[in-house]
């Protein structure tokens, strides 16, 4: 140990100022690393939501009445595919329906959507509605989406006949 501390004096007294910018530049090196480690690593035991999912702490949807959703909208004779997603606060609700069904016929599908879940969960949760029909004649897509602080699904006008 005293030989390397006397080669470091011995440096040091020969080369003062490349061993005090060696010196800052390893300090630096080391809190950077101390910096990047805590940015990327510690963050992740953090939720990506952050608190926004305590209002429904205590109001969740469960699986399976995601799935009795789908179940139910599949079992209407106007449905050709249905499928639901819950991810935080946003429950996606997409509705393929067949060729033959109206625009309003559709929107009418996805409004029996409200009825399936409580009203605690239509309080708590904001619902986003894709529907489309991919008849090549009058097929249309469109979005609907209901938030938390409403009683109705607003329904945009782009359509693909306005397109």
């Amino acid at each position: 140990m005293k030989k390397i501390l006397k080669k470091w004096s011995d440096f040091y007294k020969k080369n003062s100022i490349l061993a005090t910018l060696s010196i800052i530049i390893i300090l630096c090196f080391i809190v950077i690393m101390v910096a990047c480690f805590q940015y990327f690593f510690m963050g992740i035991a953090t939720n990506k939501y952050g608190d926004r999912l305590e209002p429904i702490k205590n109001i969740k949807i469960s699986n399976s009445k995601i799935e009795s959703i789908k179940n139910n909208l599949e079992k209407n004779d106007k449905v050709k595919k249905a499928q639901t997603k819950l991810t935080g606060r946003i429950f996606y609700i997409t509705i393929i329906t067949e060729d033959n069904t109206s625009l309003e016929e559709g929107e009418g599908i996805a409004v029996t959507v409200l009825d399936l879940l409580s009203e605690k969960q239509k309080n708590s949760y904001d619902l986003q509605f894709f529907l489309k029909n991919e008849n090549k004649d009058s097929g249309y897509s469109i979005m609907g989406a209901k938030n938390i602080n409403s009683n109705s699904i607003i329904w945009t006008n782009n359509t693909a006949e306005n397109a």
